[in-house]
This record gives C-alpha cells, sequence and structure tokens, in this order.
C-alpha cells in the first residue's frame, strides 16, 4: 500500500472477532533498527490463547524466539527448561495469577543463577 506517508506494511488478525490492524510507517522518523533483537528469547504467558498468538507473531517479525505458556504450571516447565531472557505475562491467569509466576520465576532465577530480564 503507498500512501503520502510512504510505504506502508499492513498485517490484519483476527481476534475475538475485532480486526486489529499492525501498522509500520518506515518514515516515521523512529528508529527501525531492531537488528538487537534478534535472538532473544522472549517466554509470553497469557491465558488468552490468541493474545499469546498475537504478541508471537509480532516478536517473531523482528527475529525474537518466543515460546508461549497459558498457565503458572505450563510457564514454569518452559522457563526451567528453556531459560528466556525475558517474561512477559498476564496478571490474571488460570488459577494462580501472574504476580505468582514471576515471583516464583525470580526465586528461581536467583538460586539457579538463571537470566531473568
Amino acid at each position: 500500500v503507498k500512501t503520502c506517508l510512504g510505504r506502508i506494511d499492513f498485517l490484519q488478525l483476527l481476534t475475538h472477532k475485532t480486526l486489529i490492524g499492525v501498522v509500520m510507517y518506515p518514515n516515521n522518523g523512529l528508529s527501525t533498527n531492531f537488528s538487537s533483537l534478534q535472538g532473544l528469547r522472549v517466554l509470553v504467558v497469557d491465558g488468552n490463547v490468541d493474545c499469546c498468538d498475537l504478541i508471537k507473531l509480532l516478536l517473531q517479525l523482528y527475529g525474537v524466539e518466543v515460546q508461549t505458556a497459558f498457565s503458572v504450571q505450563q510457564a514454569l516447565k518452559i522457563f526451567r527448561q528453556w531459560q528466556p531472557d525475558i517474561l512477559v505475562s498476564d496478571i490474571t491467569l488460570p488459577q494462580e495469577d501472574g504476580f505468582a509466576l514471576i515471583q516464583l520465576c525470580g526465586m528461581k532465577s536467583k538460586t539457579n543463577c538463571d537470566k531473568v530480564d
């Protein structure tokens, strides 16, 4: 698509029957050098599968390695095995909340010297 703003890449995703548009403006004056994200490991935790899929898709566009989990127990298992650089979590998760997950991962990173940002 060509507009007065320059070339626009438009990605449409359907989630919860709502159209979400993600627009990237290469000529907006903001840095587009996202090479520092290449290979970054991110664990995304949310009880909403569509939300996890959307975040995963957007991060993968920039070369980020992404794993998703839908519960605290699933996230802890992935966290121990995969040791992500960053944990992104919803606060309202099934059974346990995101605060508990963050605290558990924080304790595990201190005792095991894992890396958590």
